[in-house]
C-alpha cells in the first residue's frame, strides 16, 4: 500500500483501547489483520487482502460417495479500504518521480 493507513489504524485503536483498560494494565498488543506481503516484480509489497475460504464436497474418483474439499485464498485490494488510495502507484507516476 502507498498509504500509511495500517499504522494509523493500529495507533488509533491502541489509543482508544488504552483509555478503556483498567489502571495498571500492561503488555497491551493490538494487531491489524488482513495485510499480506506478496512478492512482486519490484520486490515485496504491502497489501490489504480479504481472506476467502472455500468448502465443498466433490465426488470421489474411486468408489461411491463424496470427499470434503477445502481451499483458502485471498483477494488483494487494488485500493486501500480506509482512504481509497491506490495500492500500487501508476507506472507513469513511478517513472516521473
Amino acid at each position: 500500500m502507498q498509504c500509511q493507513c495500517s499504522d494509523t489504524i493500529k495507533q488509533k485503536l491502541t489509543e482508544k483501547i488504552t483509555t478503556q483498560l483498567p489502571e495498571g494494565h500492561r503488555d497491551l498488543e493490538v494487531e491489524v489483520g488482513h495485510y499480506v506481503f506478496p512478492f512482486t516484480k519490484t520486490g515485496i509489497d504491502h497489501r490489504f487482502a480479504v481472506p476467502v475460504k472455500i468448502r465443498y464436497q466433490a465426488p470421489k474418483k474411486r468408489g461411491d460417495g463424496f470427499a470434503n474439499k477445502k481451499e483458502d485464498t485471498s483477494i488483494l485490494a487494488s485500493y486501500c479500504p480506509f482512504c481509497g488510495e491506490r495500492a500500487v502507484a501508476d507506472q507513469a507516476e513511478t517513472e516521473g518521480a
